[in-house]
């Protein structure tokens, strides 16, 4: 059992399968979809099913604990989510339960009522994350105070013992640490390289680390440039972040990572408008850019719903070349991210440093 939208993805490259039907009202003992609030009984077991990205997952943090305590019942709330994004719900005093993902049809069984989130995307699009999740709770959003909403990870699940000695060994030279993450889950929302030689060499007093570097040359030419590969550990990518004094990101996990940790953060927003991810966040400076092209005004609101589909040219494209006014250009990074001055970057860092 998986969410609809990963179901529905999973099917799409099987092109020998031409539809399959899930009705789960008629397998006896599978839960029920969620109910209205004032129908839920006391003592109820409500499982939720989400898949997604390490972002999606803490966005989801804040409107399951604002459930679980909105609902003024008994229930027992159970999360099922993908094994290797576990860790993410570790310490959530409101779960009551963690379950692998994908699960065997079995393990379904036994629980009252199930959430997933594969309905209203054109809601998706217009409203904050958290929102509509708490949307499709059945939980009014804009009557929940904007503080509950947002999102909280328990330091535990960034207690890497390797990355802390790490640390510790950086700061006997460098007093502040930054982390910069330049990538994302598609192309469309990666930043250049070139951003990290113009941080370094405006903060020279300053470490900066990264998880991946392609060019070496940068660690010969900048003394303060650090890379620390957490690519294989969830929990090390997360005591990265914890670790850090700053965080400069893509639109990603990282500046969700450190939101969550209310660690400071710049983001850099050029296809979706920050405004639908980061806006709770108390420690998070977002930075949209303001990009008009050929093909499209920023934020265009190319993202992993639609699929790889959207044409703003009139005919299909690799999106695994960026998007079309990328292609249009000639440039391997999205020309609305480009188009965000470095030195407004390093404003807005220097702006954190001068308060963390």
């Amino acid at each position: 059992v998986v969410e609809n939208s990963l179901g529905k993805r999973i099917l799409g490259k099987c092109p020998h399968i031409l539809r399959a039907e899930f009705q789960a009202e008629k397998i006896p003992g599978f839960p029920l979809p969620l109910p209205l609030l004032d129908q839920i009984p006391n003592g109820s077991k409500i499982i939720v099913i989400r898949g997604g990205g390490i972002g999606d997952l803490i966005l989801l943090i804040p409107a399951l604990r604002i459930f679980k305590n909105f609902i003024g019942k008994q229930i027992v709330l159970s999360l099922a989510t993908f094994q290797e994004k576990i860790e993410i719900f570790r310490g959530i005093p409101e779960i009551d339960e963690l379950k692998a993902m994908p699960a065997k049809l079995s393990e379904m069984l036994g629980y009252d009522f199930y959430v997933e989130f594969s309905a209203r995307l054109d809601l998706f699009r217009e409203i904050h994350m958290t929102d509509y999740y708490l949307s499709l709770f059945g939980i009014s959003y804009e009557d929940v105070e904007v503080s509950l909403k947002e999102p909280w990870l328990c330091p535990e699940t960034g207690n890497s013992e390797k990355v802390r000695d790490w640390f510790h060994n950086l700061r006997k030279k460098w007093a502040n640490v930054v982390y910069v993450n330049l990538d994302a889950t598609d192309i469309i929302r990666r930043l250049p390289p070139s951003l990290i030689p113009e941080l370094a060499k405006a903060f020279p007093n300053v470490g900066f680390v990264i998880s991946r570097l392609e060019n070496k040359d940068y660690l010969k030419a900048y003394p303060n440039l650090f890379v620390l590969d957490t690519y294989t550990s969830l929990k090390e990518y997360l005591s990265l972040i914890l670790n850090s004094d700053a965080i400069v990101s893509s639109d990603s996990s990282a500046y969700h990572i450190a939101g969550a940790f209310r660690k400071p953060a710049v983001a850099l927003f050029g296809p979706i408008a920050s405004a639908l991810r980061a806006k709770y966040y108390s420690s998070v400076i977002p930075i949209d850019a303001q990009y008009v092209g050929e093909t499209c005004t920023s934020p265009c609101g190319l993202n992993a719903v639609t699929e790889l589909k959207c044409s703003n040219l009139g005919k299909p494209y690799d999106f695994s070349k960026g998007c079309p006014e990328a292609q249009l250009r000639g440039t391997v990074y999205s020309p609305c991210l480009l188009s965000i001055s470095s030195e407004k970057i390093i404003e807005a860092l220097s702006r954190l440093l001068s308060t963390s």
